[in-house]
């Protein structure tokens, strides 16, 4: 069904999301870009926008807007938004893993690289081991002065090959509050019996689930 489609599509660049939940807080982190996802030769493309703790991703199909994800770490929730159908899906952020990077550096021995520049960005390129043996590394593009990752490298991704995340064409400023709020006229609606709110549950990141 092209329903459940969708929400197949929404809830991987919603797993996704979370491996960027790095110390942005301090930084204040606000800006909008480009999104890239890459993985199993296939190639996702969108756009993210980012104020603080708060994400918005959206993803494209075929050139129209297909499915919309948006992390409140402020209220404890994230929404998957279908465009098509204006309805959308609440999950708590506890019970899809979502960790920060405290949580992440806690699980983790984190390897300084290196400096690399990615997209006109100087960035500290980071690997993260997690403390479980069932989860691949975690390699992170970090740029000092965006106060956020520019790039993101799981490897052996669901023991299904590597996935990268890249932001490009980064427009740093202003992101109006309201692109982080459910649209007027969306409805909301749940799938029973299934945990997360998911079909089949959320797909898992290494070093990011628990």
């Amino acid at each position: 069904m092209k329903c459940a489609s969708r929400l197949l599509i929404v809830a991987t660049i919603v797993s996704l999301s979370f491996v960027t939940a790095l110390p942005i807080t301090a930084f204040g982190a606000e800006f909008s870009a480009d999104l890239v996802m890459s993985g199993g030769g296939d190639e996702q493309t969108g756009k993210v926008f980012i104020k603080g703790r708060l994400q918005r991703m959206e993803l494209m199909e075929d050139g129209e807007l297909s499915a919309v994800s948006i992390s409140r770490p402020d209220k404890g929730v994230n929404w998957n938004l279908m465009p098509d159908e204006k309805m959308y899906m609440e999950m708590s952020l506890t019970e899809i893993g979502y960790e920060d990077m405290e949580s992440l550096e806690s699980k983790s021995k984190m390897t300084v690289l290196g400096n690399e520049t990615v997209n006109g960005y100087k960035c500290e390129k980071r690997r993260y081991e997690s403390n479980d043996e069932t989860e691949g590394p975690v390699i992170v593009w970090f740029s000092p002065k965006l106060g956020y990752p520019v790039r993101i490298h799981t490897l052996a991704y669901r023991g299904e090959g590597d996935m990268i995340m890249e932001y490009r064409n980064i427009n740093t400023g202003k992101v109006p509050d309201s692109m982080f709020e459910i649209p007027g006229g969306y409805k909301k609606f749940a799938i029973p019996g299934m945990p997360a709110g998911m079909p089949g549950g959320m797909p898992k990141v290494p070093g990011m689930g628990k």
